[in-house]
């Protein structure tokens, strides 16, 4: 399981293109899956705030990573504003 980062630091993970670039890389990708902690997101930069944002956001993911490897949410909030991972 491969879960989304808050981008601090060198950290990989926080764009949804470097889950894809991951995926891309195993071979057996019936072993592999998704997790979206909301928090982590938000501090990477996807919005969060609205239906429209969410609505956008989780689009953006099923483009570039596809729902069919989404298989777990942490959904937490946050405590900094978007885009603040530290």
């Amino acid at each position: 399981m491969i879960e989304a980062t808050a981008g601090q630091g060198s950290n990989l993970g926080h764009r949804f293109e470097h889950l894809a670039e991951i995926i891309d890389q195993v071979e057996d990708k019936s072993r592999i899956g998704v997790c979206i902690d909301t928090c982590h997101i938000f501090a990477a930069g996807y919005d969060l705030r609205t239906q429209e944002a969410c609505e956008a956001t989780f689009a953006e993911f099923d483009r570039v990573v596809g729902f069919d490897y989404l298989k777990a949410m942490h959904l937490n909030d946050s405590k900094r504003g978007i885009g603040e991972s530290s």
